[in-house]
């Protein structure tokens, strides 16, 4: 079972909503889950990764 939705938009925003609350639905507006906004993730990600989620872009990590 599952109780609760982490999702992180495109803008970093980390919302934490509850399964109960969106129970049925097979898509989801977080427009209406503002209550449930529990931070931002940009800061988690450093000032370079930030730039770039705001310009909708992804840097992807390789490693060797």
């Amino acid at each position: 079972m599952i109780d609760y939705f982490f999702v992180v938009d495109g803008d970093m925003t980390v919302h934490l909503i509850p399964s109960r609350v969106v129970a049925g639905r097979v898509a989801v507006r977080l427009q209406m889950y503002k209550t449930y906004i529990v931070g931002n993730a940009a800061g988690l990600l450093g000032a370079s990764a930030s730039a770039d989620a705001a310009r909708g872009t992804a840097v992807v990590s390789q490693s060797a």
